[in-house]
Order: structure tokens, then C-alpha cells, then sequence
């Protein structure tokens, strides 16, 4: 049974007696991966205040456990 699916085929442009290949076409991007590069330059790029809230957190935490009385 023959097949209907188009062959791909390259393109190739003559420009001044050269052969030249026509660029790629753009990359598609991905929703989540372009989220998840978003959130990595947010967390890259804001690395002090995110370690002045981890710093914060664990002192929060130690002075929740010193201040409990013991069992």
C-alpha cells in the first residue's frame, strides 16, 4: 500500500555560483522548559535573598527546638 507521507526534501539555494543550504528553521519551544528555565535564572539570579530566607528559616527552626522543653 503506498504511503502519503511527504519526503522530507533539503532545500539548497544557489547565491553568487555557491550552493547555499537555507537556515534552520526556529527551534519550538516547550511551555515547561521554558518555565523551568525562568525559575532557574530566578533562583540564579536572586541566590542572596535565597540565602538570607534559608538562613532565616533554619535559625527559626533552632530557636523553635532550644525554646521547647525537653520530654
Amino acid at each position: 500500500m503506498p504511503s502519503f507521507d511527504p519526503i522530507p526534501q533539503v532545500r539548497i539555494v544557489r547565491h553568487g555560483g555557491r550552493l547555499v543550504v537555507p537556515p534552520r528553521p526556529p527551534r519550538t519551544v516547550d511551555p515547561v522548559d521554558a518555565y523551568a528555565r525562568t525559575a532557574l535564572a530566578y533562583v540564579f539570579g536572586l541566590w542572596p535573598l535565597t540565602c538570607v530566607v534559608v538562613l532565616l528559616a533554619g535559625l527559626v527552626v533552632l530557636a523553635a527546638n532550644m525554646g521547647s522543653p525537653l520530654r
